[in-house]
């Protein structure tokens, strides 16, 4: 004959042992929680305080947005119409890098400054994020003065125009150079 506990399962005794001692810590921290519910309070209170005063304390922001399509240029197809080509030097983590660089951000900030000079400045914060499975992309500027934030923006992406033209025109140059090797 065979006893009552041999017909529990394997494993079964060690998943009672783990809820017995859930349920005891958890006895433990009601009757800690009884005892110092004013800590539990006070420190509540605090972290409310300190979150009200971040937020009242913090300027207004504004933001402005832009939409950028990844370069590409129409050439004439074989069949005689138009067909759409993906420059190579199009990749979408570096314009999402040179967008948000330093370098591309000062160069801004200078054409602001010299189209602008009355123009109060700010600091502004430039975030670029693709539209998932587009060539299209989301530049978001946020400051805390609204003309600046949308000034800056258009300086930025003006910026990065003239940036990615004098790229191509170096490509071309490279081309034409090296034909004119070969031709030679």
């Amino acid at each position: 004959s065979m006893d009552s506990n041999s017909l529990t399962l394997p494993g079964q005794s060690s998943t009672l042992n783990r809820i017995h001692e859930t349920s005891a810590k958890f006895q433990r921290y009601k009757i800690l929680l009884r005892r110092r519910w004013w800590f539990l309070l006070l420190t509540a209170s605090i972290g409310v305080c300190f979150q009200a005063l971040r937020i009242t304390s913090n300027q207004q922001q504004y933001v402005s947005l832009a939409k950028l399509v990844a370069g590409g240029r129409m050439v004439s197809g074989t069949a005689g119409g138009p067909s759409y080509v993906d420059y190579l030097t199009d990749f979408y983590g570096t314009i999402i890098e040179t967008l948000e660089s330093a370098e591309m951000r000062r160069h801004a900030l200078e054409r602001v400054r010299a189209l602008n000079p009355d123009l109060k400045e700010s600091d502004v914060d430039v975030h670029v994020t693709q539209n998932k499975g587009s060539a299209i992309f989301n530049v978001a500027a946020i400051g805390s003065e609204p003309k600046f934030t949308r000034v800056f923006l258009d300086a930025l992406l003006d910026e990065f125009r003239a940036f990615r033209e004098q790229i191509r025109e170096q490509q071309r140059n490279k081309a034409l150079t090296a034909l004119a090797e070969d031709v030679v």
